[in-house]
């Protein structure tokens, strides 16, 4: 196994448990020592350091073209919701772009009803797709890595669990757009995330549905963790709202030691990135889990996540 995910797995530290109704963190700790710099999408868009745009004028579904026009890399994380040009796309894997480059990148489309422009280039939705999206997702890119090295995912599979969180939200989308559904419970989604604080050197968690483990979250600096929470914390906060159910007590420690040391008895894939490093896979018949590995004075762990799939599977069917 990579030595940087094993050392991650070996030492993992974990803080107190946090829970608001339906939905409980476990945040995990890091230490302050990381060598490898970067920004997040929202920053360096921000700072007019990222240009995102489809890859011609007649574009392609399954891909857009990023030009890094400053000196700082850039990590996009898996699920991370592009709005805007053509159709609203969800990158398909972490990718860290080099700096001073130009990168196509993988990505689904989470806006069946559109193909026409609504702008030029596209902008951070500020959400990221729902846990349901994203396990199957990883799933399917994971398959496509292994039949013929491309990351590309099963689009009519996200498309259709589009529809089902549409279905359960009760929002009817002129576009079938995902962002329409996390725009209708806005207030609500705000209010539940509000209950979650980040704690001093925080840089991820596992989280808890109705008493099942959804899955964790990794991020290899404090500051990448703490500037994307509230973006991916609004995915799971959406799922509590729509998916309450009656759960009995649970031993949150042990059940994601469990998991995240279950991670070790997969068979590891490596490939290359899109990006800078190497993404690696892990699955079996309970979990999907994907890493991103860059070299910076050794291997650096840039971004871990995993995903129950017996959890995520059927939320919204």
């Amino acid at each position: 196994m990579n030595q940087a995910i094993l050392n991650f797995i070996d030492n993992l530290t974990l803080g107190d448990i946090q829970i608001y109704r339906n939905l409980a963190i476990l945040p995990i700790m890091g230490r302050s020592l990381d060598l490898l710099k970067y920004t997040i999408l929202d920053k360096a868009l921000e700072k007019n350091f990222l240009e995102i745009k489809e890859v011609s004028d007649s574009g392609s579904v399954p891909e857009l073209f990023v030009i890094n026009k400053s000196k700082k890399r850039i990590l996009l994380v898996d699920g991370e919701e592009l709005k805007g040009a053509k159709q609203n796309r969800i990158v398909n894997s972490s990718i860290m772009i080099k700096k001073h480059s130009e990168t196509k990148i993988p990505v689904s489309c989470v806006e069946q009803g559109r193909w026409s422009y609504s702008s030029a280039n596209f902008c951070s939705s500020g959400y990221s797709s729902s846990s349901s999206i994203r396990m199957s997702k990883t799933r399917s890119v994971s398959e496509s890595l292994r039949n013929d090295g491309s990351y590309r995912s099963d689009q009519g599979d996200v498309w259709s669990r589009v529809r089902d969180m549409s279905n359960s939200a009760k929002v009817n989308s002129h576009s079938s757009a995902m962002l329409d559904v996390f725009e209708s419970r806005k207030e609500n989604i705000e209010e539940v995330i509000s209950h979650f604080p980040i704690i001093y050197g925080q840089k991820g968690y596992f989280i808890f549905l109705n008493g099942e483990l959804v899955g964790f979250e990794y991020f290899s600096r404090v500051n990448a963790f703490e500037n994307l929470f509230q973006k991916l914390m609004k995915s799971y906060a959406l799922d509590s709202l729509l998916n309450i159910k009656k759960f009995n007590d649970v031993d949150y420690l042990k059940v994601s030691k469990e998991f995240l040391f279950s991670v070790k008895e997969c068979k590891e894939e490596s490939y290359k990135s899109v990006g800078l490093g190497h993404d690696f896979r892990y699955q079996n018949q309970k979990l999907v889990a994907s890493a991103l590995i860059v070299q910076r004075l050794g291997e650096r762990l840039v971004h871990f996540s995993g995903h129950n799939i017996a959890a995520t599977e059927y939320y919204y069917r």
